[in-house]
Order: structure tokens, then sequence, then C-alpha cells
């Protein structure tokens, strides 16, 4: 094997001019030298791509100071609140206290609140007692039909009452017998007798 890597005399062609252009263009480009660019440096304003056209350098460097000594002075009047409000009371969490704006410091807002011997807290945010819940008197009417069992014997006796209606059918027993008291409490107040069974 031979190290002559040329294209042979009978496998060349003729090049057209616009292919000898080409091949010159490619020629000079991969032996041009590659664009060294400095590195850019904040301080050096001849190097601000964004200054204006018509702004000199002393100008724009006056322009830039004023801008950083601008945004230092946002950030000093950055205050946290707990230091622009100044320090809480020791006792802030069990007695109510308020800003005031007049005096710069915190206020006690009302009175300390105070336990007294029985347990009793005064001036306090003390929870009221739960109200107590009464309970509802007996009744012994519905106790007393919830004693007729539930099926043809309930039916029997709402039917012997005349406040049974037929939908009541496709209902649950459950649901038959609220509806079977209802009817017979309202029948009731009207003045009528309920016929109980024997």
């Amino acid at each position: 094997m031979t190290d002559d890597l040329t294209i042979p005399q009978f496998l060349r062609r003729e090049l057209t001019p616009a292919e000898q252009k080409r091949i010159e263009r490619i020629t000079v480009e991969g032996v041009r030298p590659t664009l060294v660019m400095s590195k850019y440096d904040p301080n050096d304003l001849s190097l601000d791509w964004y200054r204006p056209k018509g702004v000199s350098l002393e100008e724009w460097a006056t322009r830039k100071q004023a801008e950083q000594a601008k945004k230092i002075q946002r950030l000093k009047a950055i205050v946290p609140k707990a230091k622009r409000y100044g320090a809480k009371p020791a006792d802030f969490k069990t007695r109510p206290y308020r800003w005031d704006p007049s005096a710069g410091k915190w206020v006690p807002d009302g009175e300390a609140p105070t336990k007294l011997a029985s347990g009793l807290i005064i001036n306090g945010n003390s929870k009221p007692a739960k109200p107590v819940r009464v309970k509802a008197p007996v009744d012994d009417f519905g106790a007393r039909v919830a004693t007729i069992p539930l099926g043809a014997e309930f039916k029997k006796f709402a039917q012997a009452n005349h406040v049974w209606n037929d939908k009541y059918d496709s209902l649950n027993p459950g649901l038959q017998r609220m509806n079977v008291v209802n009817r017979l409490r309202a029948a009731i107040k009207k003045g009528q007798q309920v016929k109980w069974p024997a």
C-alpha cells in the first residue's frame, strides 16, 4: 500500500470556475487566524456596549455611579419588621398589645389577665362555658307507636286510623313509621281519636 493519496491523473476532471472559487475560499478561511477577544472588564467604560453613542465616557461614569448609589440607598432603606417596630414586650403573648405610631412603641391594649383563686380569669380572652344541652322530653306517643311491630300489623294500624297511603308500600319500614306518625300527630291536633290495636 502506497502513502501517496493524490488523485491519479486519469481520475481527475476539470473544475468549473464556480467550484474553483469555492475551493479557494475554503482554503483561505481554513488558514485565517481566529479572532481573539479580550476579557470583559466591568470597570472599563469603553467596553459598555449599551452606552448611548452621544454620551461621553465621563458622563457615562457619572450616571453609573449615581445609579449604584441609588441602588445601595434602596437596599439600606429595607428594614426588617422586628427592627422597624422595636423589640416586643416580654409578656407579648399573654397580654394584649398594640403598636402606637405616635409613641413609636408597643403599648398595652387593655388590662393584663388576672386569675382568681376560684379559677376565674378576669380581663382575659377566656372561652365561654359550653351551654348545657337539655335532653328533649320523652315522646310518649312516639314510644307507644314504636311498640307496634312493623310490617302487616303496623299497616293495619295505620289503615284503621286512615293515615296510610298506598305509596308507602315502596318505602322502607323506618320511613313508613315516620310518615304515619307525622300524619297521626296532625290528626290528633284536629281532635281525632287514635284507634290502638287490641
